[in-house]
């Protein structure tokens, strides 16, 4: 009896993921999630972007370890490293921007980061989270300070500001 039950449950059921992302985190230009898998199959993050009234589409939201999309049962750390495509200048700007909204107790523009989570089954699930006016101001600073440091500007490190190269000497 102790073997036929695992078997017949095996075949009358398909593993499933419900897999979910909760309690986000924004540390600077750091962005923690913490993906829940309740289910008995693996799930997996297929991407995530912004959707902002002030930040361009073409912010980088990069998973920092491409290993950790696949969400299996259980709880995991997801780390996301976010470059919004902003020079030290114009980050510092809209900073102060921020910082008036704060001050003035006032909701900052519109901005979400997006999540689409594929689940074993074929189903998806687009999960976002609102990010308000102090986390914007701490995202713009950490990206102030760290476009400060890169001596190369390109696409790839996210610190080109309008794309207008600098005129050399």
């Amino acid at each position: 009896m102790g073997i036929v039950i695992p078997l017949l449950y095996g075949i009358f059921h398909t593993p499933q993921s419900e897999a979910s992302l909760t309690m986000p985190s924004i540390d600077g230009t750091t962005l923690r999630v913490t993906a829940v898998n309740t289910g008995d199959a693996s799930a997996s993050l297929i991407r995530a972007w912004f959707s902002s009234d002030l930040l361009a589409g073409a912010t980088k939201v990069k998973l920092r370890n491409d290993d950790d999309a696949l969400l299996p049962p259980g709880h995991k750390l997801l780390v996301f490293d976010i470059i919004p495509l902003l020079d030290e200048q114009g980050s510092y700007q809209h900073s102060l921007e921020m910082m008036s909204y704060i001050t003035q107790n006032k909701p900052g523009p519109s901005t979400k980061i997006r999540f689409h989570v594929l689940q074993s089954d074929g189903r998806f699930a687009i999960q976002e989270f609102a990010l308000s006016a102090d986390d914007l101001f701490k995202l713009f600073r950490a990206n102030a300070d760290r476009c400060s440091a890169i001596e190369k500007v390109n696409f790839e490190n996210g610190c080109i500001g309008a794309g207008v190269p600098a005129e050399e000497p």
